[in-house]
């Protein structure tokens, strides 16, 4: 049903707008406002799934609590829980998101990225 789509919860273009803005700010050596302008440009463009699930954010910030993670998690959280709710397998990249989960469901994923936090 879902195969070769990007799924996503309904924030997440307003979530890279605010990461990309927040780099413009603060490193703007590193990311202009026109470079940025141009990846959320390229971001509308894609063909991503949005995807609203019931109690997603309240279920989401609930398993925060439980593990007892650092709240800042809540963002990826998110995305695992809507992964969750749909049977789908969840790839992160997040070397300190996925250590949290341990020991983490067996349809959680971790790959190697450049934007990874070093393990």
């Amino acid at each position: 049903m879902y195969e070769d789509e990007v799924i996503v919860p309904p924030h997440f273009q307003a979530e890279c707008c605010s990461t990309l803005t927040r780099l413009v700010i603060r490193e703007p050596d590193r990311l202009t406002f026109v470079d940025a302008l141009g990846y959320l440009t390229t971001l509308e463009a894609l063909p991503l799934r949005i995807e609203q699930h019931p109690n997603l954010y309240v279920s989401s910030l609930e398993e925060i609590a439980t593990r007892r993670l650092n709240p800042v998690m809540i963002y990826d959280m998110i995305y695992l829980k809507l992964a969750e709710a749909l049977s789908l397998p969840f790839w992160i990249g997040d070397t300190e998101f996925y250590r949290a989960l341990r020991p983490a469901p067996p349809w959680v994923h971790l790959f190697a990225s450049p934007l990874s936090h070093n393990p």
